[in-house]
């Protein structure tokens, strides 16, 4: 899967109803979580991923995605979740993010969910809106970049 760079992420076909955000929705540690397609260059296959001593808790190694090295972190950690699954996907993010890649083990799908049906936030401040009756949370890329900040500090 490919994501059109300056494609909106907020589906407007009907004005007159809330507005819709798409999302790429996957299961993490039993959970849904969702990034913003905006947030999202492409999806890739895993390919190869070198290690590199040493590293930053999170961060898996270093990847070639269309003659660039690319950082390669594993969402599930930095999510706190607990996923032994191969990984299936990369997210290979947009910018400011473009030279970061995320390691997902599981499938995706590509949802429209209502913008106006956001849940409170989680503890931590993680934004969550509802899709199909659950709770979905945000990633947010630049939370991602702290969390690798605070680990790498640790």
């Amino acid at each position: 899967m490919s994501v059109m760079h300056g494609e909106s992420s907020a589906d407007r076909s009907n004005p007159g109803e809330p507005r819709r955000e798409r999302l790429l929705l996957f299961r993490i540690g039993g959970k849904y979580h969702g990034l913003m397609l905006a947030s999202i260059a492409a999806l890739s296959p895993p390919g190869r991923i070198r290690r590199v001593r040493p590293s930053t808790p999170g961060v898996l190694g270093i990847t070639e995605w269309r003659g660039r090295l690319l950082t390669v972190l594993d969402l599930s950690l930095l999510l706190e979740a607990d996923e032994t699954s191969p990984p299936l996907s990369l997210i290979h993010l947009a910018t400011p993010f473009e030279r970061t890649t995320l390691y997902l083990a599981g499938p995706v799908r590509l949802e429209a969910c209502d913008v106006a049906r956001h849940l409170e936030p989680d503890i931590d401040g993680t934004r969550r809106l509802e899709f199909e009756g659950e709770a979905v949370r945000l990633v947010e890329p630049a939370v991602l970049m702290d969390r690798i900040r605070t680990l790498r500090n640790a």
